[in-house]
């Protein structure tokens, strides 16, 4: 399995052969809404139009969204995400309103440090090539049928940006690398965030939080993994599809594997700071 189709299309006969996935990937086949926004370094216009959604759209970014980003179950934003202000509080309202958002290596400083805070940050820089990945939460629904293809190697692109935890209360760690925790240690860096004790594997590939009705979810690398092995690809589409039966079920009101309960964030103690249109502040509810 070489071609990013053929990945997918086995992904999609794997879930098939499960009586309640298949419910939902049927599901997402009729109703499921999926958009991409291109990025300069991350190949999710490669991506996005194999997914088994039944809107698969993908757009280059202007200075605003041209469509409302609430007709899609998710959003996949592509490596570095530089996008405009205006661009990112559209992504801060679509999650905050139940949207799903999905990001990828830089954008963990570019969107999400900025416009999610208090929840991950860039941890420094890293070229570590493939590396074996782990899963803390094997039985977590967004990695399901993935810890049963074993050991697989994870594609780390050259200056990929690390990924620190500050909130582990509600940040899943759910993939991480053994020899991302390695190569800090090497160096002698601090470990990354606080996920060294959610985590102790290794630092993390994967997270995902909840922000207001919505969830959020970030790789290191990108979507693509095109210097990963078959299996690592192979997990890379599971993971992304998950996202997407997820999201779906969620929006849709249909039977769901119930995701860890992370108390939600309340959307109404999001302001946009006065007089800096390109950051935000919490108010936290006991405050």
């Amino acid at each position: 399995m070489s071609d990013p189709r053929t990945q997918m299309d086995e992904v999609h006969r794997l879930k098939m052969r499960n009586a309640q996935k298949s419910r939902v990937v049927e599901a997402v086949q009729t109703r499921g809404r999926i958009l991409g926004v291109q990025g300069s370094m991350d190949s999710v216009q490669s991506v996005i139009p194999l997914c088994y959604a039944a809107v698969r759209d993908v757009v280059v970014p202007g200075a605003a969204p041209d469509r409302a980003l609430s007709d899609y179950h998710v959003v996949v934003v592509g490596c570095p995400g530089k996008l405009t202000s205006e661009w990112c509080k559209a992504l801060v309202g679509y999650v905050s309103g139940g949207g799903w958002l999905v990001t990828t290596d830089w954008a963990v400083a570019h969107i999400l440090e900025r416009w999610f805070p208090s929840m991950v940050y860039h941890a420094g820089t890293i070229s570590a090539g493939n590396v074996p990945v782990l899963y803390p939460a094997p039985d977590h629904p967004l990695i399901a049928g993935a810890p049963e293809h074993g050991v697989v190697r994870w594609d780390i692109e050259r200056s990929s940006y690390l990924i620190g935890v500050k909130n582990e209360g509600v940040v899943e760690v759910l993939i991480v690398s053994p020899e991302l925790k390695a190569d800090r240690q090497r160096k002698g860096l601090l470990p990354i965030g606080s996920a060294g004790k959610q985590a102790p594997q290794g630092g993390p590939v994967m997270v995902t939080f909840r922000w207001g009705k919505g969830r959020v979810v970030h790789f290191i690398s990108h979507l693509h993994l095109q210097a990963s092995d078959a299996k690592g690809r192979l997990v890379s589409a599971y993971i992304l599809t998950n996202v997407l039966d997820e999201a779906v079920c969620q929006a849709e009101g249909l039977p769901q594997i119930t995701l860890v309960d992370a108390p939600p964030l309340d959307a109404s103690a999001i302001r946009f700071v006065d007089g800096d249109p390109d950051a935000v502040r919490i108010r936290f509810t006991d405050e």
